[in-house]
């Protein structure tokens, strides 16, 4: 489960899925899956969301500190206002910290750009946007040996 909060909407609540592969001990993959819903009276919003991050190990110790690169793809179905797709990129920064053996806290700041200029139901008819924004995520991780 994750909250975000944007400016141009209320909190929005995801139920995510992830699955995190490291071949290498400097190197690791990540994939992601999530849907958000929105209902207000009349008016519903749909957003689907994949992942796919390559994380670059920094700090190897207790903690393991990486460079998160960011490539995601999104889906956003709006009752009144149609469909918009679009295509993000981002870069930041990341941990990942031991609690057990097999469970991980994981987080990131990550600054995500689209990769064109894009409609956005959520701003009305006709409306597009192209700026980027900042996300903070908070997650934990639970590995299979």
């Amino acid at each position: 489960m994750a909250w975000t909060q944007s400016p141009l909407s209320n909190p929005d609540t995801w139920v995510d899925a992830q699955a995190l592969f490291r071949p290498f001990p400097r190197l690791f993959l990540a994939g992601g899956w999530g849907l958000a819903d929105e209902n207000h009276g009349d008016t519903a919003v749909s957003e689907l969301r994949w992942d796919l991050t390559l994380g670059v190990v920094v700090l190897q110790g207790d903690a393991t500190g990486y460079i998160p690169f960011l490539w995601r793809h999104v889906n956003e179905d709006h009752s009144w206002y149609g469909d918009a797709r679009w295509t993000e990129i981002g870069a930041g920064v990341g941990a990942l910290v031991p609690l057990k053996d097999w469970l991980q806290l994981r987080t990131e700041i990550l600054w995500s750009v689209p990769t064109d200029r894009h409609e956005d139901p959520r701003l009305g008819p006709g409306q597009q946007v192209d700026g980027g924004h900042l996300e903070l995520s908070l997650g934990f991780l639970a590995f299979v040996r």
